[in-house]
């Protein structure tokens, strides 16, 4: 008498086709675990921007300052390595080297490189052009410093590091976002 049963090569299909749905769900899960995870990185990356972004208008408010003053006021800012301006600059530049090491080390997923250097070359200017006139320089030193101390290029490199945070905020579909304290609220 004849087993009746289901035969061997339909359960064959069976697992095969079962394979494949956990193979293909399996690889949708990875891909969605790994865009979450590229999307926080991007947050991070964003809160960044905004404190390259911070240096860079504190850096134009002073050096407008600094335009507007009398040559007499910039006589005694060149003078006073304590004046609050040489101060400020310094701690820009200081910040500013931080956050481009931190940039150009952080780890992120490769789609993310591009923005992760950017914004670190966009800190370093940044920090460059803010540590022309340092505290050990003479009077005439600083002024002639001042002089060479180039925002356009600053700019320029910030607005370079902004368009590439821009195209990865529109591939992870980051539209609105708002920085308060260093955190980013989606």
């Amino acid at each position: 008498m004849p087993q009746a049963g289901v035969p061997w090569w339909l359960w064959l299909i069976v697992a095969l086709v079962g394979a494949a749905v956990l193979g293909a769900a399996g690889y949708l899960g990875w891909r969605w675990a790994w865009h979450r995870a590229s999307r926080r990185y991007l947050v991070r990356l964003v809160g960044r921007r905004e404190n390259v972004l911070a240096s860079l208008r504190t850096l134009q408010a002073v050096m407008r300052h600094l335009s507007d003053e009398p040559a007499e006021k910039l006589l005694e800012f060149a003078e006073d390595p304590e004046s609050v301006d040489r101060k400020t600059l310094t701690e820009i530049a200081q910040r500013m080297t931080i956050l481009a090491d931190e940039m150009w080390t952080m780890p992120l997923p490769k789609r993310l490189w591009p923005v992760g250097e950017a914004l670190g070359d966009a800190a370093a200017t940044i920090g460059e052009e803010a540590s022309r006139i340092h505290d050990l320089s003479e009077p005439d030193e600083v002024l002639v410093a001042l002089a060479d101390v180039d925002l356009s290029r600053a700019e320029a490199e910030f607005e370079a590091a902004e368009a590439l945070v821009n195209e990865a905020r529109e591939y992870y579909d980051m539209q609105d976002t708002a920085v308060y304290g260093g955190g980013l609220y989606i």
